[in-house]
Order: structure tokens, then sequence, then C-alpha cells
């Protein structure tokens, strides 16, 4: 029996890869045009040991068509609202045949929490592309990051289920499950209130008011200063930020107003070479070319000559 799985798993070993290939494209697709932010979307095919070791376990007709799970694809998202947008593409994107909401689940002592859905590439597709991989089923499981923790450690504590777990540690381990179902939660709380706070600041007279430098505002102030120049990542912008720290400003109104200084002398620069600055970069290029103390701190010390002759010969910062 086994020397025949083998023989049709390496047949079929290509036409998986196939489909792994082509669901991870399409949900990566996906999420990328809705501009969800996840921590990542990662795939395998079933080795063949652990597809003989599943069929001595399971009372298969057909080991290998009746087996749903060979093509895996796991995606693990942020928060829990990120479950429902994972949702919505799973069902506009696939076939979906079975959906098992073990994210549910709170009752386990193992707090095994995911959504399982097994799926079928959606029958809207045809051609060439999609001829050898239509009706194969596959399985996407979607939990999020803490959760994929919890299932990292508890997969190394060699427990399948409740019933395996001593009596005496059970307390013990729903405790440490709860840890994470807070976290959970604690993440989407902090989340949900840094995105409200981002919405206050609704103008550049409400950030410019505030006294509170940080990634948050800096980000908002630069958004509604330079509306038409392009923005860039927050990840970019921290450093910004302690920049105009370390210089000493302590409030929106004096960055605003050195910012105001440079502006005009920066948009000669960007009238010469007929090309503008992103937001980031025309802030700081503004604060260097009034502030000898700025370029001391991010041009090393530049004098003003040389950092117009710097940046007449850039547009990327």
């Amino acid at each position: 029996m086994s020397s025949d799985i083998e023989q049709e798993y390496q047949q079929r070993l290509s036409i998986w890869n196939s489909l792994r290939e082509e669901v991870v494209f399409t949900l990566n697709e996906a999420i990328s045009a809705r501009d969800l932010k996840i921590h990542q979307v990662e795939s395998r095919v079933k080795s063949i040991s652990s597809v003989i070791g599943k069929v001595a376990s399971k009372n298969y007709q057909d080991p290998i068509e009746d087996m749903t799970d060979i093509v895996g694809v796991r995606v693990v998202v942020l928060f829990n609202t990120n479950l429902n947008d994972i949702d919505d593409i799973i069902y506009k994107y696939f076939d979906v045949i079975s959906k098992d909401d073990k994210a549910s689940n709170v009752d386990s002592a193992l707090g095994y929490r995911s959504v399982h859905y097994v799926c079928i590439i959606s029958s809207k597709n045809s051609g060439p592309r999609y001829d050898k991989i239509l009706g194969i089923k596959f399985e996407i499981q979607v939990r999020t990051i803490c959760m994929h923790a919890w299932a990292a450690v508890s997969h190394y504590l060699d427990y399948k289920g409740d019933w395996d777990v001593p009596k005496e540690l059970k307390g013990s381990l729903r405790a440490l499950s709860g840890l994470f179902h807070v976290a959970d939660s604690q993440f989407e709380q902090f989340f949900s209130a840094r995105e409200q706070y981002h919405d206050r600041i609704v103008n550049l007279e409400s950030v410019t008011s505030k006294d509170e430098i940080d990634l948050e505002s800096v980000s908002s102030y630069l958004e509604k200063k330079f509306p038409q120049r392009m923005g860039v990542d927050k990840v970019r912008i921290s450093p910004f930020v302690q920049e105009i720290l370390e210089l000493g400003i302590n409030s929106f109104r004096e960055l605003d107003n050195t910012i105001d200084k440079g502006l005009p002398i920066l948009l000669k620069i960007e009238n010469k070479n007929g090309s503008k600055f992103a937001q980031l970069g025309a802030a700081r290029i503004s604060m260097a070319l009034v502030s000898q103390q700025y370029r001391n701190i991010k041009y090393d010390g530049k004098t003003l000559d040389q950092v117009k002759e710097t940046f007449s010969r850039r547009q990327d910062d």
C-alpha cells in the first residue's frame, strides 16, 4: 500500500506545488490590493512520510483523494479583526467546501485557536493555467500572530488534545493559553487606540498646537504639511523623530517655523532640478538649509553650500 501511495505522490507532486504557488499568489495579491498588513503567508506540500503517517492513522477509502491538507497554506495576521478580512478574501477568490472555526474554542486547555478552510480553486477560473489544479482540495489556516506563537510553543509539549494533558497541569496550561488570548485582545485595543489617536489629528493647526513629538504626530504633521508630496513608511520617519528631539525641538510650532524658513530655498532647488522631494525629504532638507545644528546631526556637519550642492543632485530622500 505505501509503495502505491508513494508512486502516486511522486506523480502528483508537481501539480500540488503548482496549486500551492497559485493559492499563495492569489492570497498575496488580494491582501496587497486591500493594503492589509499581515505577518506572513506560509505554505507547504506534505512530505511523503507525513502522508503515509496520516494514512496509517485514518481510514481513508482513497488516501490521496480523501486527504484535504496535502497542500496547506497558513495566513498569520496581526489582529483578530484581520481574521474577517482574510475570510472575505477566501470566500471571494476560492470555492470553500468547509470551514472549521477553532478560533472560537476558548474551553480547551491547549487553547488551539485558528480558522481552517478546505477549498478548491474557484470554478470561475479556466484555461491552461488552471486545468491541472481545478478540483483539487487544499487547506488554508488563518490565525493571529499570538495564536501562531502559542501553537508553536504548545506543539513542543507533545499534547495532541486535552485528553493528553495531566489533570494537575491543565489549570496551568489553560492559564498560559489565556495569557496569549489576553495579549491578542490587548494588541487589538492598542491598535484601535492608535488609529483613533491618529484620526483626532485632522488638520495642520491641531497638530502644531500639540507639544507631543512622537511617531504618530510627526507622521500626521508631514501628511498635512506636504499633502501634494509622496509619503513614506513610518519606519523611515522614526529616525527623523529622534533627530527633531536631539535638535532640542519640543513643539510642533517650533518645528513648523524651522521648516517654513527653509522651504523657499528648497523650492528653488526643486524648480532648478524639475523634480520634488518626498514629504520626509522636504522636511529634512528645509531644516538643513537653515540650521547648522541640524546639519551636524543629520548630514555630518556639512556647510550650507555643501548641503545645497548635495541636494541639487538628489531627489530620493
